[in-house]
C-alpha cells in the first residue's frame, strides 16, 4: 500500500509506503508506471496531466521555439507569419517543462538550432546541416583564429596603455 502526498489541486508531489504516511494522506494498492508529478490522484483515480506541445519554426522547418499550451499562451502571437505547429502530447516533466522536450536542448552553443520537424515529427538535424548553417553565420572560426584574434586586441591594449602611460610623464 502507497500514501500520496498532494498538492491542493490533486497533483501528486510524493509518494511513500504506507506506514511512513500521516494518517490523512490518501492510500492506494498502486502506483502510475513513470514520472508521478504528471498526475493528479481525484477520487482514488490516477488522472494524467496531459500537455501539448508546439514549435515555431523558421521557413526551413528548424525548430526556433517550443513551448507548451500554458506557456503558448503567454507568447500567443505569430513571429513573421509562421504559425505554432503541434507536435505531441503526453503527460510528465519532458511535456510540462518544454525546455526538457528536446534531449539536447533546442540550440547548440552558437544559437544553431538543432531540431527540426520533419512531417509531424522532431528530428535531430543532421551535422552536415548543423555546421552548413555554422558556415553560413559566419560562426566557424577555428580556436586558433580565436587566439591570434584575442592577442591582437590585447597588443593593441598593450600599445594603448604604454601611449597613455608614457604620455603622462
Amino acid at each position: 500500500m502507497y500514501a500520496l502526498n498532494l498538492d491542493t489541486d490533486g497533483r501528486i508531489l510524493s509518494a511513500t509506503y504506507d506506514e511512513f504516511a500521516p494518517p490523512e494522506y490518501p492510500r492506494t494498492d498502486h502506483l502510475p508506471d513513470g514520472d508521478l508529478s504528471g498526475y493528479f490522484f481525484r477520487d482514488g483515480e490516477f488522472i494524467p496531466d496531459t500537455h501539448t506541445i508546439f514549435v515555431r519554426t523558421d521557413a526551413e522547418n528548424r525548430i526556433l521555439e517550443i513551448r507548451n499550451e500554458k506557456t503558448l499562451e503567454q507568447a500567443s502571437f505569430y513571429v513573421g507569419g509562421n504559425p505554432w505547429k503541434k507536435i505531441g502530447e503526453g503527460h510528465g516533466f519532458r511535456y510540462a517543462d518544454p525546455d526538457l522536450f528536446l534531449d539536447d536542448g533546442l540550440t547548440d552553443e552558437n544559437g544553431i538550432p538543432l531540431y527540426k520537424v520533419s512531417g509531424r515529427k522532431v528530428v535531430r538535424r543532421s551535422d552536415d546541416e548543423i555546421r552548413s548553417d555554422t558556415h553560413a553565420a559566419g560562426l566557424d572560426i577555428t580556436q586558433v583564429q580565436r587566439i591570434e584574434a584575442l592577442e591582437s586586441a590585447l597588443a593593441e591594449i598593450a600599445e594603448m596603455l604604454v601611449s597613455m602611460i608614457g604620455g603622462a610623464e
